[in-house]
């Protein structure tokens, strides 16, 4: 038996990170061992979202729509933000659909985006995105504690007299942290 994996096990669990629901550890990638899975509650929980506290963007969440044009016929906007996780006790992982369904259908109040026409995009991608162009990615970062992420933007089109505007909703998915965070926005042009 490998003793300073099962030391690891047994100071996480000391520490209390592994009851479900709890902040994720530095190695909350690895898998889970036997000794983890024996704090997770039985039968394990089905797969759901919980709300996170995601006032820490709050200021690179203004930079970004502050940074937006508002001139010559167009303009944009960003904001608000929501932060969402789930347990890391589940007995199936779930997929990165069932994750960016899952929180469209938990921020989505006025029911505009259809979870069907999401466009998948690359770091590079969202990067050159008006909202993510001002630092706002490397921030969401930081508050994931990870740079691997999965990205999907669903766009829908509000009526608008004399001109175009469309509302923005950027789902964000770190895996190996089971953080999302859902960044709104719009932008839109004169006729």
């Amino acid at each position: 038996m490998n003793t300073s994996f099962v030391s690891r096990s047994a100071l996480l669990l000391s520490l209390g990170f592994l009851s479900c629901g709890a902040e994720v550890p530095p190695h909350a990638d690895a898998p889970v061992t036997s000794l983890e899975a024996a704090a997770c509650p039985m039968p394990r929980p089905t797969f759901a979202l919980i709300a996170r506290d995601a006032s820490s963007l709050d200021g690179a969440v203004s930079a970004a729509h502050a940074a937006c044009p508002r001139t010559g016929g167009s303009w944009c906007t960003v904001g608000p933000q929501a932060a969402l996780s789930y347990s890391r006790c589940l007995a199936t992982p779930p997929t990165v659909s069932q994750v960016t369904a899952a929180a469209v259908a938990e921020t989505d109040n006025r029911g505009v985006f259809d979870v069907r026409y999401g466009r998948l995009l690359t770091r590079s991608e969202l990067l050159m995105t008006q909202a993510f162009r001002t630092g706002l990615l490397a921030a969401v970062d930081a508050f994931a504690r990870d740079t691997n992420v999965q990205a999907t933007v669903f766009e829908s089109e509000e009526p608008c007299h004399n001109c175009h505007q469309f509302s923005l909703k950027y789902v964000l998915y770190y895996a190996r942290t089971r953080t999302i965070v859902v960044i709104d926005g719009s932008h839109g042009y004169d006729s």
